[in-house]
Formats: structure tokens, sequence, C-alpha cells
């Protein structure tokens, strides 16, 4: 069964058509994306497509597909393999925690210019959006961050990194309980 796709969702490497560009057969390459590489050289269309859909995001095959064979593309009796059809960031991060847990794979490998209290604060604006539009979710962060202990150095200099050390306002005061609450989730 095919996953429903957002509305806001957006497939970046892969798109059935782009107008401005065309690749001729004789310069197509290899293409990587987060779920594989598809080796794209010298091969036919119908096999293009399937290594493209191979390595396309789950949510995003079935309509890939059905375009394909719609356009005649590819075989009407077409199927993605199963061992392509998990292709969802759930899967590369179940992938992943083994290695992560180990402290062997670090959120940037190849480094960054965030100190180390940026990186701390991170997870925070994912956990904000994620309960933005949720006055319910909204409140249950706010109130973790209002009603717990006063935080640990690290979330102490997060908030001075983001200049809710010393709220002023009842802005303030609202930002910084939700930004705990929010680092503590």
């Amino acid at each position: 069964m095919a996953a429903s796709v957002r509305r806001d969702l957006v497939s970046r490497p892969i798109h059935w058509s782009y107008g401005y560009t065309m690749v001729p057969s004789h310069l197509r390459d290899i293409v990587v994306t987060e779920y594989g590489v598809a080796d794209l050289r010298d091969r036919p269309d119908a096999d293009v497509i399937a290594a493209m859909l191979s390595i396309a995001d789950n949510r995003f095959q079935a309509d890939l597909l059905a375009r394909a064979k719609a356009a005649g593309k590819i075989d009407k009796g077409y199927e993605i393999p199963a061992a392509f059809r998990d292709n969802r960031p759930e899967r590369i991060e179940r992938a992943l925690a083994p290695a992560r847990e180990a402290g062997l794979l670090t959120t940037f490998p190849f480094g960054c210019e965030f100190t180390d209290v940026e990186q701390r604060l991170l997870p925070a604006p994912q956990a904000l959006r994620g309960a933005t539009g949720s006055a319910p979710r909204l409140a249950r962060l706010a109130a973790r961050g209002l009603t717990g202990r006063r935080g640990s150095p690290e979330t102490e200099e997060a908030l001075h990194r983001l200049g809710l050390d010393r709220p002023g306002s009842l802005r303030e005061h609202g930002l910084r309980a939700l930004v705990r609450g929010a680092l503590a989730a």
C-alpha cells in the first residue's frame, strides 16, 4: 500500500519532468540519493527509470511509477522490487542508530561552524515546529519549560546564546519557557 504524501512534501532529487533541462542519453551518469546509487550510463530509458525509482523516497515512488507507466516509459506490469519499497527517513535512522549510540557517527561528520552550544540548540526549532499549529502541544512545551527545575548548565548556556537568560518582557518569558521545554523534549 502506498504511503500518503503530505501536500507540502517535495521530492528534491527526483522529478518526473523538469522543463528547462534535458540530459541526452549519452551524458547520463550516476545519481546518488540517501537511498542508494543509480548507475544510468549506457542504459535504456526503462532501465534508467527503474534505477531512479529504486533510489527514490518511498513516499514518491507510486506517483513516479504511475507517471512512467502512463507515458509508456516503463512496462505496465513493472513493480518496484520489495528491497526498495522501504526508502524512508525512518529506515535510515534505524540503520544509523547503532553507530550513533556507539559514538561513531556525529551529527556533522565532516565538521561545521556551529559552536557546541548552537549544536545543542538544533533540536529545539524542530520540536517547536512540530508543535506549531497545535495549542495543546505548545502549551505542554511551555508547561515543561516553566515547571521544570532550573535547567542544566548546558540549557542555561543555550538560553544565554539566544538572549533568553534574563527575559525582560512577557514575550521573552514565553519564548524562554518554550525553548526550555523544547530542549527538555
